[in-house]
Formats: C-alpha cells, sequence, structure tokens
C-alpha cells in the first residue's frame, strides 16, 4: 500500500500528458491502472524477499502471482469519485468484483451469483485483494483515495447487494480491519476538496472508531 500511494501522483501526471481526456465507456484509465497494479505488487513482492513466479489457475484475476506459501489473486478497478462504490458506510465498504475474483455468492436480477474462485489450490491459501482507484477529471487526471481490501472467503464478514449482471458481485466488506485507504483530498481544488469531504461526512458514512464497534468479536 506504501508503494502504491507514492506511485499514483506520477501516474496521474502521466495519463494526463499521454491520454486523451475520458469519453464514456473509456477504459484507457483502468487498463494503465492494472499496469500499475501489477508492477507495484511484483516489485513489493520482490523487496519483501519473497520469490514469486506466474500463477497457474483455471481462475485468474488481472495480477496472479504464486510463492511457495500462498497464491495471490489481485484485482484493479478504478470508479468517478462521484460513484456510491467503494465508498465506506455505517454497512462497510461497498465493493463490487467479478466471479472470478472470489469464492462468495450473491444475486443479480434475482439470480445467484456463485464466485469460481477456490479458497485453497493445491493446499496453498488464495488471497484476493482488490485495489481501487477513485478519480477525476478537471483539466487534469487526479486521484481523490486509492484502496487495498482483502476480500474474505468467510460469508459472515460482508452482507450481499444486488448486482447489476450476472457475471457481477456487490457486497459490503463489514470488517474494517480488512481495508486500507488512503485519501488525496488535501491536494485537490477547493470545490473538488469539499465535495470528497462532503460525501465522506454523510448520513451513510461513520468514523472507523463507529465501524469497530459494529464488529465487537475483532480485536483492536
Amino acid at each position: 500500500m506504501k508503494n502504491l500511494t507514492s506511485s499514483i501522483p506520477v501516474f496521474m501526471e502521466r495519463v494526463t500528458k499521454r491520454c486523451r481526456a475520458p469519453a464514456p465507456k473509456d477504459k484507457t484509465l483502468a487498463t494503465n491502472y492494472e499496469q500499475l497494479i501489477d508492477y507495484v505488487a511484483k516489485s513489493s513482492l520482490t523487496e519483501l524477499g519473497i520469490s514469486w513466479y506466474p500463477a497457474v489457475c483455471q481462475y485468474l484475476s488481472d495480477t496472479s502471482v504464486e510463492t511457495d506459501s500462498f497464491i495471490l489473486q489481485l484485482d484493479a478497478k478504478v470508479c468517478e469519485y462521484t460513484d456510491s462504490d467503494f465508498r465506506v458506510s455505517k454497512k462497510g465498504l461497498k465493493i463490487h468484483c467479478g466471479e472470478a475474483q472470489t469464492s462468495l455468492s450473491s444475486i443479480a436480477k434475482k439470480v445467484e451469483v456463485k464466485g469460481l474462485q477456490s479458497p485453497i489450490i493445491d493446499g496453498k491459501p488464495v488471497y484476493t485483494y482488490l485495489t481501487f482507484l477513485r478519480w477525476g477529471y478537471k483539466e487534469k487526471y487526479f486521484a481523490t483515495s486509492i484502496g487495498l481490501v482483502n476480500i474474505p472467503h468467510d460469508e459472515s464478514q460482508r452482507s450481499v447487494l444486488g448486482g447489476k449482471q450476472t457475471s457481477e458481485l456487490r457486497m459490503h466488506i463489514k470488517d474494517p480491519l480488512l481495508w486500507d485507504i488512503h485519501s488525496y483530498a488535501s491536494g485537490l481544488a477547493p470545490q473538488i476538496q469539499d465535495s470528497v469531504l462532503s460525501e465522506a461526512m454523510s448520513d451513510e458514512d461513520s468514523s472507523p472508531q463507529d465501524r469497530l464497534s459494529q464488529n465487537p468479536q475483532m480485536g483492536p
């Protein structure tokens, strides 16, 4: 997360310089963010002295690597800062992911959607992490926040939301210990900063302490 946080400002500057202004359904930023996440994940493992190699699995995320002791599935998402996804409320952190990224189940269009990912492969635990970038554009691309979420294999750690597509799972992750979010609001233009702060202080949102109090079974 530290390596990702420090790389975002330069990344957004390069996207602004080398890519056109965003258009509807334009996947340019998403594709470039996937490339960044792939690089940060692999370089971070190397820095930690953890040897890795490409994972071989039936279902793969944007970045999938394997070590001697675990398999890491890492999904990268982007959304505009005005969107409702990847926000924290009293229910938890609202996320969405594809069926290949989780072993959990969900509902979409009144149809049950079952995750395809396995919690254990060849005796190795499978960790699925989702990283998100909330962004905007006003003469240049800017980031309002980034986050890293550990998607649990435990059904009790989330609540289900209705999905828009039968290949999509939407949910609230309830345990605040499963996510880490960094905000860039202080570096934004005043009107954008006000919008981000207003969003964070809405009636649906709660403080980290409030969220911890809703999970008394979780330790400090």
